[in-house]
């Protein structure tokens, strides 16, 4: 059984997000999409942009709105607090495995 996961802010979900998703599951046996959310970065990010910030809990609706038909895929929410400038990859990972 092959598992593998695709994470992402999804700051707003576009079809490039889309596209990788349905790739992604087309290859793997079992899927995670994994949102990684931090309300202060998340919105930080927004500031000065035409884009207002949309909370974690509207994002998530969307992917599982997006991947409701897909059982061999299951979309999970890991809270991530760490900034973007120093980001540390193998805490990340392990907050996934986990």
């Amino acid at each position: 059984m092959t598992v593998g996961f695709i994470g992402g802010k999804f700051l707003p979900r576009h079809l490039g997000h889309v596209y990788a998703i349905v790739h992604a599951s087309s290859i793997v046996d079992e899927l995670y999409v994994v949102l990684s959310h931090s309300e202060t970065r998340d919105s930080e990010l927004c500031l000065n942009t035409k884009m207002n910030y949309i909370p974690a809990k509207i994002r998530m609706r969307w992917l599982s709105q997006l991947t409701k038909d897909m059982p061999h895929l299951r979309v999970i929410s890991i809270e991530d607090n760490q900034d973007n400038d120093n980001y540390n990859w193998a805490e990340g990972a392990d907050l996934i495995r986990n």
